[in-house]
């Protein structure tokens, strides 16, 4: 809700604050959410190691939308395209 301001005022500083409670709880989306915004620096201060650790949890987790991020920067890397598929 924080993350875009439904229901309660826009804060995204608050909205990572409970990515990481959830993230930490094993939530994979919510692992996701945090990742994309450490890695862009989208409310929080940029970090794209953590940002990117936190998406491959969120893929190892089942979730998704990481799973399609990673496979479509593996083709774009030209890296691994082999077993993009094998994604989890």
């Amino acid at each position: 809700m924080y993350l875009r301001g439904e229901g309660v005022g826009l804060n995204k500083r608050e909205a990572a604050h409970w990515f990481r409670k959830a993230a930490d709880q094993g939530d994979s989306g919510a692992a996701y959410n945090l990742g994309l915004m450490l890695t862009y620096g989208d409310g929080v201060p940029k970090d794209e190691e953590e940002g990117a650790k936190l998406i491959k949890v969120a893929a190892d987790g089942g979730d998704v939308d990481a799973k399609a991020l990673i496979a479509r920067a593996l083709g774009e890397s030209g890296t691994g395209t082999a077993n993009a598929g094998d994604v989890r």
